[in-house]
C-alpha cells in the first residue's frame, strides 16, 4: 500500500511539474513571438523609412490572443497601405500548443523540447476573399511552425494549387511550398521555395502572362553594431508575356534571374541588385541575352525618404508635379534643399555596372557610376543647383560592338533578302553616328567597337584621356546632336 502511495506521489509530482512547466512555456511563447513580431516591424521600418501619414506602410500585428493552459489561438494581420489600392488587410488564424512537447509535434515524430507548435491558416479578408473562395472550404495557405527555445524554429508554408477568377481576369497557380530556418534569437533566417507555374489571363485585353519553374532563396544575418545582412536570389525558367490578338509579338524571356544583396547599419544601406535574362525573343526577333547590375553605396533611407515623403506633399499642392511653371515659395523651396542636403550628409554612391547585351556576333556594355557629396559651404539656394556642388564624381564607360549591332538591327526582318538591307541599313547608321562621335573627340575605335570613357570630376570632364571643362564638353556632345 506503501509503495503504491509513493508511485502515485511521484505521478503527481511529475504531473504537476508538467503543468507548471506548460503553463511556464505557454507564456514564454506568448512573449517570445510578441517580442518578434515588434522586432519585424523595427526592421521594416528601418528598411522602408517613415510613412508621410506617420502610419508604417506595412505592419504586422497581433489581433487577438487567447492563451489557455494547453493551447493558445492568435490571430494576426499583415496591414499594407497602398495608396493606390488602398489598405490591404492579409490575416493569419493560429492555433499554437504550448511546449516543451506539444502533442501534435510528437505525432509528427519531433521529440525535442519546444516553446511551441504552430499550425496556421489563411483566412478570407477584402483582399483575399477570392483566393479563399477558390479552395472551396479550406485554406490556400497553411502554416506549420515549430518554436523552438533560445530564439531557433523552423516553418514550412504550403500554397495550395488555386484557380482565381474576377474583374475579367483568370489567375492559374500550381501551388508550392516554401522552407524557414531561424536562430540566433530569430535575427538569422533562411528561406528556401518553388512553385511550378503560374498564369495570368485578362479576357477584356487578351493579354496573358506565364511563369514557369519559380525558385527562391533568401538569408539574412545580423551582424555587429546592429547590421543586417541580406541575400536573395529568385529564378524563372521561362517568362512569357503575350497577346491572343497579336501572339506574333509575344516576348518570351529564359533563365530570368533577379538577385539582391543588402547591408544595413541604422538608416545606412549598402546594397546591390542584379538582374539577368539568359534568352529575349520577340516575336520570332531572337535579341540573346541581357544582363545588369546596380548597386548604391552610403544611402541614408532616413532622409530619402524624408525628401520624397515632402517633394509629394508639396508637388501635390502644385496640382500633383513641380515643374518650371510651379514656382515654389522661400519655405517650400528651402525645405526640400535641406532635405537633399541631409542625403547629401552621408556621401551616397550609385552605380550602374555593367549593362550587358550579348547575342550571336558580339556583346556590348556600358557602366554608370554616380558619387555624391555633402557640399558643407555650399551657398546653393535651390535644390538643383544644390545637386550640382553634390556631385563629386561621374563616371561613364561604354562598348558598342558593330557585328552585335548590325545583327540586331537585321532581326527585325524575317526575309532574307530584306534582312540583308536592314544588316546593311544598320551599318551605315552605326558608321554615320560613330564615325560623328569619332570626329568630335567623344569616342575611339577600339577593334570591331567604339568605345568611350568619360569622368566628370572637379568641374572638369576627361574624355578617353583627353581633359576639357564642362562648356567645351557639351559644345563638342551639341555638335554631334545638332
Amino acid at each position: 500500500m506503501k509503495k503504491s502511495t509513493g508511485v502515485l506521489g511521484v505521478v503527481v509530482i511529475l504531473g504537476v511539474a508538467y503543468l507548471g512547466a506548460t503553463w511556464y512555456v505557454g507564456k514564454e511563447a506568448q512573449k517570445t513571438i510578441e517580442d518578434a513580431i515588434a522586432q519585424a516591424n523595427q526592421r521594416v521600418d528601418a528598411l522602408l523609412g517613415p510613412a508621410s501619414a506617420g502610419t508604417p506602410s506595412v505592419k504586422l500585428s497581433i489581433d487577438d490572443y487567447q492563451r489557455r493552459f494547453f493551447s493558445s489561438d492568435v490571430t494576426y494581420t499583415l496591414h499594407i497601405n497602398d495608396e493606390n489600392k488602398g489598405p490591404i488587410d492579409i490575416t493569419m488564424q493560429d492555433h499554437l500548443q504550448h511546449g516543451p512537447f506539444p502533442l501534435q509535434a510528437l505525432r509528427t515524430g519531433s521529440f525535442a523540447p519546444m516553446l511551441a507548435h504552430s499550425q496556421a491558416r489563411l483566412v478570407a479578408t477584402p483582399a483575399t476573399q477570392a483566393w479563399v473562395d477558390s479552395q472551396k472550404g479550406g485554406s490556400p495557405l497553411l502554416v506549420e511552425t515549430h518554436v523552438g527555445f533560445g530564439g531557433a524554429g523552423q516553418s514550412t508554408w504550403t500554397f495550395m494549387p488555386a484557380e482565381v477568377a474576377g474583374n475579367g481576369q483568370q489567375f492559374s497557380f500550381s501551388g508550392g511550398t516554401v522552407n524557414m530556418a531561424f536562430s540566433n534569437d530569430f535575427n538569422d533566417s533562411t528561406s528556401t521555395g518553388q512553385f511550378a507555374s503560374f498564369k495570368l489571363d485578362n479576357a477584356q485585353t487578351g493579354d496573358q502572362l506565364q511563369a514557369q519553374n519559380i525558385r527562391i532563396d533568401s538569408q539574412n544575418r545580423a551582424g555587429p553594431d546592429s547590421q543586417v545582412q541580406t541575400q536573395s536570389r529568385a529564378t524563372v525558367d521561362r517568362l512569357r508575356i503575350s497577346n491572343s490578338n497579336a501572339d506574333d509579338e509575344a516576348v518570351s524571356i529564359e533563365q530570368a534571374m533577379i538577385g539582391v544583396e543588402s547591408q544595413q547599419a541604422g538608416t545606412i544601406l549598402d546594397a546591390s541588385v542584379e538582374y539577368g535574362f539568359g534568352r529575349i525573343v520577340v516575336g520570332d526577333i531572337d535579341l540573346g541575352s541581357l544582363s545588369l547590375a546596380g548597386r548604391t553605396r552610403q544611402l541614408d533611407l532616413a532622409a530619402l525618404a524624408a525628401l520624397a515623403s515632402d517633394y509629394e506633399a508639396i508637388a501635390a499642392k502644385h496640382g500633383g508635379q513641380i515643374g518650371q511653371e510651379q514656382a515654389l515659395s522661400r519655405e517650400e523651396a528651402g525645405l526640400l534643399r535641406d532635405r537633399l542636403a541631409a542625403l547629401l550628409a552621408s556621401d551616397p554612391s550609385i552605380a550602374i555596372e555593367p549593362l550587358i547585351w550579348k547575342n550571336d556576333k558580339g556583346e556590348s556594355k556600358a557602366s554608370l557610376q554616380v558619387d555624391l557629396t555633402d557640399p558643407q559651404s555650399a551657398d546653393a539656394q535651390t535644390m538643383d543647383a544644390l545637386f550640382v556642388q553634390g556631385l563629386k564624381q561621374v563616371k561613364f564607360d561604354l562598348s558598342l560592338s558593330k557585328p552585335m549591332f548590325i545583327q540586331a538591327f537585321g532581326q527585325a526582318e524575317s526575309d532574307a533578302e530584306k534582312k540583308l538591307q536592314m544588316e546593311m541599313l544598320g551599318a551605315m547608321i552605326y558608321d554615320q553616328y560613330v564615325g560623328r562621335l569619332q570626329a568630335a573627340g567623344l569616342v575611339k575605335i577600339d577593334g570591331d567597337a567604339a568605345a568611350a570613357s568619360m569622368l566628370y570630376e572637379k568641374d572638369m570632364v576627361n574624355v578617353n584621356g583627353q581633359a576639357m571643362t564642362v562648356p567645351e564638353f557639351m559644345q563638342r556632345v551639341f555638335s554631334v546632336v545638332m
